[in-house]
């Protein structure tokens, strides 16, 4: 245990780092739970040293499995010295712990629970202790879990106890007739038999609605039965229609944070081909975990200016966090596989439910269907068909090339741009692209593009060196180009780079601009060096490589930057669908993780993105002409 001038010194740090107004040197003068976030926690580690310090890396490192940067809690813990104290030591093995649950170590996270000393945790310890003690439970309803659920209610605080008492109930009312036969109780067990109780009382009226009088009269006798018993406060609030226990309800929620009141379902391919569901599975993990994740703080620099927000000169920035961006949310979302249903199935189950919103489909054939839909549901569909509905209740959010494409024209028209040529690739999404940058850039500018299309790979390869590959000499020679926008992953940028440089020797006033496509994670300094000058777009959570965000994210999608987009995606759409409202209205900005989010003509979201530049062999901020 720490030493009483040890634990007068953390508290004397603590107070003059504004986090607590006073301290005391007996127990209490632990911190009372994980700060806000983990760069909380700098101005303490400065200066602290020896087993405070540790202490507060501990805590710092809870902060962090709650901000979902595993990796950086993990760093910290396999840091720390042996010999910790008895109340140190504790608050290490349930970090620990903590962490093990997040990797879904579940044994390992067990092993740890059962040696920790709860006499020296406070109380916030003994609530984490009981989350982790939940969570590592099987998951159906049973004793075990009921038990567990009543320890957690036990040592949670005030405002956490409505809807731990709502949970706890769904569990007492889906155990099995046959597993409550099978119970055995020990004597002091008076909370749990309360449960049972109400059990009985809800096998009995549960059906009956022709005597809600006598249904009063038992719940009244139970309540004066069981004085103490946590039901009595705060009961039930849907007593006779619980519901089905999901263990997403709990495991994965951070009590005593925002919750939203949204009733969300995510209609989204979680089978068939395995490239889909893993788009699904990618944007379902951010919805989830919107509210561990953090996006980018952005600065009070000019909105168009956004890769200023992100990697700019910090001494010349006042960061704040901007009011239009909504504080992350966790929503509880119910799934509905919409390659094993039909998605007007799914909509009427979902309003059937009581769900107000629903968030996908997200392929284009699905969300085409939606424009018969007449409901209340409230959709954000994750695509965008052909014609938008004018339906007040659908807006359409997509992270398409034509999106890119629009914002490149943009980008370009902003660095003096007025004479763009864009090569695309065959087919579909070459015509789409195309047509989208034009659009956008005959409405502003009166003018139209040149368009030519991109070979194949093996076409590249074999012809790249041999003439004019790409039939671009000629409107460059002519003076016709003073920009070239190039829709192409990294491999083909490798030939394509080469002929627009001998095409545009010379003219170093022509421009080069490429979509988010080039941006791979496996391309290395070589492929950087050689596409020097280019800028680029990219989302804001993949545009600054040093922030806990970008780093915590790769390590959830193994690297892969496609994957990364997708969970922006969810984590953009989590924000979205609990401001609903304000998207309806027309009236809404928001600085996302996909990139700065505006609302257009029938609800289509648009995304201002990141743009950044090849330079030396390095990517830097895009630099004006």
């Amino acid at each position: 245990m720490l030493k009483n001038h040890k634990k007068t010194q953390l508290c004397l740090i603590i107070a003059s780092s504004l986090f607590l107004a006073s301290c005391q040197t007996n127990r209490q003068s632990q911190l009372d739970s994980p700060l806000a976030t983990s760069s909380d926690y700098e101005p303490l580690l400065q200066q602290a040293s020896g087993s405070d310090k540790n202490t507060i890396l501990i805590y710092q490192a809870a902060t962090l499995i709650q901000e979902n940067n595993l990796v950086g809690a993990g760093k910290i813990l396999d840091a720390i010295p042996t010999g910790l104290g008895d109340e140190s030591y504790a608050l290490f093995s349930l970090t620990r712990a903590e962490l093990y649950v997040k990797e879904a170590k579940i044994n390992e996270a067990k092993g740890l629970i059962s040696q920790i000393n709860t006499s020296v945790l406070n109380d916030n310890g003994l609530y984490r202790l009981a989350k982790v003690q939940m969570q590592v439970t099987e998951q159906t309803p049973s004793a075990e879990l009921l038990r567990a659920f009543i320890g957690l209610e036990a040592v949670a605080p005030s405002q956490d106890k409505p809807q731990l008492i709502n949970e706890t109930w769904r569990v007492v009312a889906n155990i099995s007739p046959d597993e409550i036969k099978r119970f055995t109780l020990s004597a002091n067990e008076f909370i749990l038999q309360g449960w049972l109780e109400l059990r009985n009382i809800y096998d009995t009226y549960r059906y009956d609605n022709n005597n809600t009088a006598l249904f009063d009269v038992a719940v009244d006798n139970w309540k004066t039965r069981n004085p103490q018993h946590p039901a009595v406060e705060h009961f039930p609030s849907q007593f006779l229609s619980p519901g089905q226990y999901s263990a997403s309800n709990i495991a994965t929620t951070n009590y005593s944070q925002n919750q939203s009141n949204v009733k969300v379902a995510l209609a989204l391919p979680f089978s068939g081909q395995s490239q889909v569901s893993s788009f699904a599975n990618a944007i379902k993990l951010g919805f989830e975990t919107t509210d561990i994740v953090s996006s980018y703080q952005a600065t009070n620099a000019e909105t168009s200016s956004i890769l200023n927000d992100l990697i700019g000169d910090s001494a010349n920035t006042q960061t704040i966090v901007p009011s239009s961006t909504p504080a992350p949310i966790a929503l509880n979302a119910s799934l509905f596989d919409t390659q094993a249903k039909d998605i007007n199935s799914i909509l009427v189950e979902a309003e059937a439910a009581g769900l107000d919103t629903v968030v996908g489909p997200l392929l284009k054939n699905q969300v085409e269907q939606l424009s018969s839909y007449q409901g209340n549901l409230k959709i954000l569909a994750l695509n965008v068909p052909e014609t938008l509905s004018s339906n007040p209740n659908i807006c359409y959010f997509a992270l398409s090339p034509e999106d890119e494409a629009i914002d490149a024209a943009e980008r370009m028209i902003s660095d003096g741009k007025s004479k763009p040529l864009i090569l695309v690739p065959y087919g579909n999404l070459g015509d789409r692209v195309a047509a989208a940058f034009n659009s956008r850039w005959e409405q502003r500018t009166g003018s139209s593009a040149i368009v030519r299309t991109i070979h194949e790979l093996n076409d590249l390869k074999v012809i790249g060196a041999n003439g004019d590959a790409l039939d671009i000499n000629g409107p460059i020679r002519d003076g016709g180009v003073d920009s070239i926008y190039v829709i192409a992953e990294a491999e083909k940028w490798l030939y394509i780079k080469p002929i627009i440089d001998a095409a545009t020797a010379g003219k170093n006033s022509v421009g080069l601009y490429a979509s988010s496509r080039s941006h791979q994670n496996n391309s290395g300094p070589d492929f950087r060096l050689e596409m020097q000058g280019v800028k680029f777009s990219e989302i804001p959570l993949l545009a600054n490589p040093q922030s806990l965000s970008y780093q915590t994210a790769m390590t959830l999608m193994q690297n892969d930057y496609s994957q990364v987009r997708l969970l922006a995606m969810g984590i953009d759409a989590n924000r979205l669908a609990q401001n609903f409202g304000a998207l309806q209205s027309g009236n809404f900005t928001m600085r996302g993780d996909t990139g700065l989010i505006s609302v257009a003509e029938n609800c289509e979201i648009q995304r201002k993105l990141t743009w950044l530049e090849y330079d030396k062999g390095t990517i830097i901020p895009a630099r004006n002409p």
